[in-house]
């Protein structure tokens, strides 16, 4: 199978469709990976998929914790009801957004594709920087003090 080159073939679409930088995109989207350049938009949108859905899995463990998982109900405790509101909010975001590229799948049309990653592209540096926000606090609650007797109590 012939070498693709994934930036060339997004540069035509780009041009077509007003789709954003590929290197900006391929920071966030690890776009330069997809193998074949055949409904290349579509490829785009369901990596753009699965980082939404990483994202969703991530905000709800924090929501609606497994509570057979020690790092879930610890990290959960770590938010105040004020800032799982916040979480919420994120989460319905990022959930209608992938909700919204399920809808795309059945569509199948490029301009539609295309409309979805300038559209994700407009809102993921905010989105990442509440998510990178959010894993930083995930990642302090386990250097804060803790009582480990109301931690553990829990599962025994």
């Amino acid at each position: 199978m012939p070498e693709i080159d994934i930036k060339k073939a997004y540069d035509k679409l780009k041009s077509k469709y007003s789709l954003p930088d590929f290197d900006v995109i391929d920071n966030y989207f690890e776009i330069s990976c997809i193998e074949h350049e055949a409904f290349l938009l579509r490829e785009i949108r369901r990596k753009i998929s699965d980082k939404l859905e990483f994202c969703t899995n991530m905000l709800e463990a924090l929501l609606q914790p497994d509570t057979g998982s020690i790092s879930n109900m610890h990290e959960y405790r770590a938010f105040d009801d004020n800032k799982k509101k916040s979480i919420f909010n994120l989460y319905k975001e990022l959930m209608s957004l992938h909700r919204f590229s399920l809808i795309l799948e059945c569509k199948l049309e490029g301009k539609s594709d295309a409309e979805f990653i300038s559209d994700i592209f407009s809102k993921w540096s905010n989105i990442q920087k509440e998510m990178k926000k959010l894993f930083e606090d995930m990642k302090n609650s386990w250097t804060d003090e803790t009582d480990v007797t109301e931690e553990l109590g829990y599962f025994g």
